[in-house]
């Protein structure tokens, strides 16, 4: 048997997202692999390129990959993206008026959603946002409460990028974690280390955890599997990759 034990002290650096702070309604790009047929909009130019590539450092309690688009830049008014096939979530804006998600940058200058829906409705655009200038990475909320065909089902979602630029220099465009829901508020910020009081591990296909306090069990994709109380808790999970978290602590484990 396999035992994975994480006791007194749980470190973590950088941005990661508290899952607690979502109510998520449709994950289209976790940055585990689960991504809804995604694919390049680049208008037939084979200088651009689409990869999913290790993430680098913490940005999420889950994403390991992103998805990172390169293009030369020779024409500055244009617009490039990340095109999502989203048929089979059958999901529509009534779900979750918000679409959230992690964007890295170097020569791009801001980001805008475009959304097409399968009963041929008309493409909404939202509003812009701006990323940083410093190549880090940045979370964006974009809103559709206002927006039209609510309830029509979402076919196609463009992660549209302005790359700017007629130099010939190559932009480099990453995205993860992208997620559809209510209330996606930004994540919260831990730049210090932090004292665990929870106790997990894993044995037999059951997932042990101890603590003085409440916790939350999500999977890979962000989904709910369980709640404890506080005190000594067990259940029996698939295998996977899961996630522990009692307020800001999050623990990561794999049940085998």
């Amino acid at each position: 048997m396999k035992k994975l034990f994480f006791t007194s002290l749980f470190i973590c650096f950088g941005l990661i997202a508290s899952a607690a702070d979502y109510t998520v309604t449709s994950v289209i790009y976790s940055g585990n692999g689960s991504a809804v047929n995604y694919w390049i909009n680049n208008g037939g130019d084979e200088a651009e390129t689409l990869t999913e590539v290790e993430l680098e450092g913490t940005v999420t309690p889950t994403a390991v990959n992103c998805l990172q688009m390169t293009r030369v830049q020779n024409e500055g008014s244009e617009w490039h993206g990340i095109g999502f096939d989203l048929t089979s979530l059958n999901t529509n804006l009534a779900a979750g008026t918000q679409i959230a998600m992690w964007v890295k940058k170097d020569l791009a200058e801001n980001v805008k959603l475009e959304l097409q829906f399968s009963d041929g409705s008309s493409t909404i655009l939202s509003d812009l946002k701006w990323v940083n200038g410093d190549n880090s990475w940045t979370y964006l909320v974009f809103d559709f409460s206002e927006a039209e065909n609510q309830t029509s089902t979402i076919s196609n979602l463009y992660v549209q990028l302005h790359t700017g630029g007629s130099d010939g220099e190559t932009a480099t465009i990453q995205v993860t974690g992208i997620r559809k829901g209510f209330n996606l508020e930004e994540p919260t910020e831990i730049s210090e280390e932090t004292e665990s009081k929870m106790e997990v591990y894993s044995q037999g296909g059951n997932l042990y955890v101890s603590g003085e306090a409440t916790f939350s069990v999500y999977d890979i994709s962000g989904n709910v599997v369980a709640n404890f109380e506080a005190g000594n808790n067990v259940v029996k999970l698939n295998k996977g990759l899961y996630i522990v978290q009692s307020g800001s602590e999050i623990v990561k484990t794999t049940v085998e």
